[in-house]
């Protein structure tokens, strides 16, 4: 142990702010509130500035710093604003204001916690909610000119891509690539990617920053030449490095894998003998240092991870001599693709639920196209920002497109490809990172005793499997308060079922702005499918006959006319404004236990509703009300 620590020295400082991050996570930290008066459900007028804006003009998601409640200067906390389709809306940089409804940022009920979107709550330090429709959130001036800038920029460069003259689906790909702009890009493109387990290669991420660093390493190489250079070329590297990761809006994955890259480097521009593993550890240390929650982000996990098993086992994967450069080449493309897989297969199978059996394929692919991909990019950037279009470089990424759609489509083809709806417990994951960390020291160490303990932590894992496995993820009903309507996410396994309680004629766009609201949520819960049907449907335990849901082991209501639902009893009565008619008439029909009041239903209403329910002794969940889902 005091060898370990004398190489990295950084271990036992991250390992004791990785504990103290646990402590305060777990016993000192809540969602985050604010005065109960700005989150009644009543509208104020609020001012502050936009810090973070998503989606696409079908459905934006803005995070808003409130300072100013009807005039009045408050404590500033941090509202998420979902905007329907349509309209301007303002952008990072910008200071906004707007008459909103504002509620508290978590829902809490009887029917199910939200406990994905109480993290990401907790993550994003949010308080409140709102919804606003178009023209109600304008823009009032400039906040911070820096983030405002890069914004436009990004914008810019996805402009100059659309106008590049690629096709939509090269644009789509391009344009998540380069600039992480993913809007455009094809469900079922996107499906088979991650069928075949390279989807990260459309996120940006550490990925991404590797090839970056390749390409300035290339340009910057003249450099080398000159011996006094070599160091300010380090540098220049490490300032173009950052330069990318403002121009693409900072997000914070790459942020990370940014901080990763400059600790590495520098060390070697100074001259200092540097350990890969301290260098890791010194940039955890800076990264959980300036955001505490990033240790429970599944992408800071999957880089960390991946960068070890490539550490640790992309050298003992090449047999090929570092004399013959070009067979060493090739094998250590398939060496660090193995080695990443090693490492993050664990977690794989914990967040996504999918253990891809052709994953060498698929990364072999990602590997050879993604420079590519990113060289010719910025090409047609560069010609388009000219006023050149349509040129063979077009031609080209148009090419090597479609021949990857098409590679891609036939090994997501592959019936053995993928193991699906794989869960486990995550204890076994805890093990099973054990017994691949042993495994890497037995080869490194090459002693008898480290072989056998690496082979008995795999065998033990190996019997542990049963033990371990979950036979699927238990259904469980969410009800979210999202784009104008109160929706319930019906999940079965990898599979979920949206529906919603707005009107029929509005189903379309409001489907398309839940899909957006959802869309971390199902990345988090390993959701493959999401549906939002408008009839009848059945999906392994969930199914819909006329307005009576049936999901884990409950049954909800949701009538759309007065005395619509026959004769029956439920578990749940949801009304919105899909319903329309009285509820003393309704419930001559249906008996609930419990009657649920939608978010978007009218105060008048609302009150109606839950007179008429107290009189016959039914609770009711009022999602107007503050406490957000307590029963009276």
């Amino acid at each position: 142990m005091k060898a370990l620590l004398t190489k990295v020295p950084a271990l036992l400082p991250l390992l004791g702010l990785c504990a103290g991050i646990l402590i305060w996570w777990n016993f000192f930290l809540t969602t985050p509130k604010t005065d109960a008066a700005f989150t009644d459900g009543s509208r104020h007028l609020c001012s502050g500035a936009v810090i973070e804006s998503g989606g696409s003009p079908q459905g934006i998601r803005l995070i808003m710093e409130i300072d100013s409640v009807d005039g009045i200067p408050v404590a500033a906390f941090r509202a998420e604003i979902s905007a329907a389709a349509g309209g301007a809306f303002p952008r990072p940089g910008d200071r906004a204001a707007g008459t909103l409804a504002l509620r508290d940022a978590a829902v809490w009920n009887d029917l199910a916690t939200e406990d994905y979107l109480a993290s990401y709550y907790m993550r994003k330090d949010i308080a409140a909610t709102a919804f606003v429709a178009e023209n109600e959130l304008l823009t009032t001036g400039v906040d911070s000119r820096l983030r405002r800038a890069l914004h436009r920029y990004r914008e810019w460069l996805v402009a100059q891509l659309a106008h590049s003259g690629v096709s939509d689906r090269t644009f789509a790909l391009l344009s998540a690539i380069i600039t992480g702009y993913d809007d455009e890009l094809p469900a079922d493109l996107l499906e088979d990617f991650r069928a075949i387990g390279i989807a990260h290669i459309l996120a940006l991420s550490g990925f991404h920053v590797g090839f970056i660093i390749l390409l300035v390493s290339l340009l910057l190489y003249p450099m080398r030449a000159v011996y006094r250079l070599r160091r300010l070329r380090l540098v220049l590297s490490v300032i173009l490095v950052w330069c990318y990761a403002a121009v693409v809006g900072l997000p914070l994955s790459v942020v990370r894998a940014v901080i990763m890259a400059s600790v590495y480097t520098l060390g070697l521009a100074f001259g200092r003998h540097t350990n890969p593993y301290n260098s890791l550890c010194v940039a955890l240390l800076i990264i959980l240092a300036i955001w505490p929650s990033s240790l429970f982000a599944a992408g800071l996990q999957l880089s960390v991870s991946a960068v070890l098993g490539i550490l640790a086992f992309a050298g003992l994967l090449n047999p090929v001599s570092p004399r013959k450069r070009l067979p060493y080449n090739i094998m250590a493309a398939v060496a660090v693709s193995v080695s990443a897989f090693i490492g993050t297969v664990p977690l794989t199978v914990l967040y996504f639920h999918r253990f891809p059996l052709i994953f060498l394929l698929g990364n072999l692919l990602a590997t050879a196209v993604m420079p590519v991909w990113m060289t010719g990019g910025m090409l047609l950037i560069a010609t388009s920002a000219l006023g050149i279009t349509h040129t063979w470089v077009a031609d080209f990424m148009d090419g090597l497109t479609g021949f990857v759609s098409v590679a891609v489509d036939r090994i997501a083809a592959i019936p053995w490809g993928e193991i699906s709806d794989v869960y486990v417990e995550p204890w076994f994951v805890a093990a099973m990172l054990s017994a691949i960390a042993l495994t890497a020291l037995a080869a490194h160490m090459r002693s008898r005793k480290t072989w056998i303990a690496a082979a008995v932590a795999v065998a033990a894992v190996s019997v542990a499997w049963p033990a371990a496995s979950v036979a699927g993820a238990a259904s469980d009903i969410v009800l979210v308060r999202a784009a104008g309507t109160t929706a319930i996410v019906c999940r079965d396994g990898s599979r979920c079922a949206v529906i919603h309680t707005a009107a029929d004629r509005d189903h379309a766009s409001v489907a398309q702005r839940l899909a957006k609201r959802l869309r971390g949520f199902a990345a988090v819960s390993g959701i493959d499918t999401v549906i939002f049907p408008e009839s009848d449907f059945a999906i392994g335990r969930l199914s819909r006959d006329g307005e009576i849901l049936c999901a884990a082991g409950r049954t909800i209501a949701i009538p759309s006319r007065s005395a619509s639902c026959d004769t029956c009893t439920v578990d749940y009565l949801l009304l919105g404004t899909r319903f329309k008619g009285k509820l003393a008439m309704l419930l001559g029909h249906c008996r609930p236990d419990t009657i649920v009041l939608g978010a978007e239903l009218s105060r008048r209403r609302a009150r109606q509703y839950a007179d008429t329910a107290a009189v016959r002794g039914i609770p009711v969940i009022d999602l107007h009300e503050s406490s957000a889902g307590t029963a009276r």
